[in-house]
């Protein structure tokens, strides 16, 4: 969403995470404005109620929420960066930021191996359609039963793209680390150059893509007998088929791409099917 239309204030936005008494000067108090800068997930606007206050509305599901969609994830990041130790170096810095966000890759795979879909309703079914589009396509919770027209994966996708770049936000405030030895001339500039671009730090560049790291295919325990006997056998077989986060494309749950590589290449864009 263009920035000209958006109707939340930092202000409020500090009170929903609890920065009120936050030094000004901090860390979390930085990010906290690029916050405000990042576009809405997937299907999310932003309006305003008659008061002239603004709401999130979703229009696949049509849910509203006061609080910004990502909320959430603001208040980890906010947790995150606050715990760092005072005037940390760039490679420290990093460092946590990675652990973070592999962390966060967990946390992402766990619950798409929750979801199975896309399901689609038969065309016929409807009697207002003559025929099915995306209002019939909707994804599956194995573990909760629920039915959601929201994509899980496009979600925790997003999620992962934008928490990426607050912390790449993060380490942009810190100044270039500087060699003991900086007395000794050309040598120390060349090696802190190289520490500059090792990889710890060039990969948070914000041009950069995430990657989440999937496991090895065959993951026939995804499931448990009760689960496949709850939701059958055709649920359990469209069940965990994920892109990589770094895919450019939205990609398919179920089905597999012969023109991807598989995950044994170790290469982006593999994909695990699980059942």
């Amino acid at each position: 969403m263009p920035w000209e239309s958006r109707h939340l204030q930092f202000a409020d936005l500090a009170r929903q995470l609890g920065l009120e008494d936050v030094d000004r000067g901090s860390l979390p108090w930085m990010v906290a404005h690029h916050m405000l800068e990042l576009p809405l997930p997937p299907e999310w606007s932003e309006e305003l109620d008659f008061s002239g206050q603004p709401y999130y509305f979703h229009s696949l599901t049509g849910d509203t929420s006061c609080s910004h969609p990502l909320l959430g994830m603001f208040k980890s990041i906010i947790a995150e960066v606050a715990a760092w130790p005072q005037e940390p170096r760039l490679e420290e810095a990093a460092a946590l930021a990675g652990r973070h966000l592999q962390r966060a890759h967990g946390f992402a795979f766990q619950e798409l191996l929750r979801w199975s879909g896309p399901h689609s309703i038969e065309a016929g079914r409807r009697p207002d359609r003559a025929a099915a589009d995306h209002r019939d396509v909707y994804f599956c919770n194995l573990a909760t039963g629920e039915c959601s027209r929201e994509n899980p994966h496009a979600m925790l996708d997003f999620e992962l793209r934008q928490r990426r770049s607050l912390l790449s936000r993060c380490l942009a405030a810190f100044p270039p680390s500087k060699s003991e030895g900086a007395s000794q001339g050309s040598t120390d500039a060349e090696e802190g150059s190289e520490r500059e671009m090792s990889p710890a730090i060039r990969v948070f560049a914000p041009d950069s893509k995430p990657h989440l790291v999937l496991p090895p295919r065959g993951l026939s325990g995804c499931l448990s007998q009760a689960s496949q006997r709850a939701y059958g056998d055709e649920s359990c077989k469209s069940q965990a088929s994920f892109y990589s986060a770094t895919s450019a494309e939205e990609a398919p749950f179920v089905g597999q791409d012969p023109e991807r590589p598989s995950l044994a290449s170790g290469e982006p864009g593999a994909f695990v099917t699980a059942c």
